[in-house]
């Protein structure tokens, strides 16, 4: 995922992956590239955490960029249930290591 997440396209994302978690059981999501998520953007995770328990799936969220790992940190400091956070260790498109 690239790019902003906010309340311009959450819904359409959402959409989407919801429908992809639907069709595969497990959603794996490599969040480097989103530069800035809101309220919205959040929702939509704890949405599909829902979603993502309702099957006994999980969503799994690799590599967050610093906006992201901020909000998450900031409004779910013990975590999305049905969402997973990775940090692989993969360098981001700055330089430096990135993840939540």
């Amino acid at each position: 995922m690239e790019g902003e997440l906010d309340i311009s396209n959450v819904e359409a994302v959402r959409t989407r992956l919801g429908e992809a978690l639907g069709q595969v059981g497990q959603l794996t999501l490599d969040t480097r590239g989103i530069s800035f998520m809101d309220a919205q953007g959040l929702r939509m995770l704890i949405l599909l955490g829902k979603q993502a328990e309702e099957r006994g799936a999980t969503v799994r969220i690799l590599d967050c960029s610093p906006q992201v790992r901020l909000l998450l940190e900031v409004t779910v400091p013990h975590g999305i249930p049905g969402v997973e956070i990775v940090n692989t260790g993969r360098t981001g498109s700055k330089g430096g290591p990135r993840g939540c």
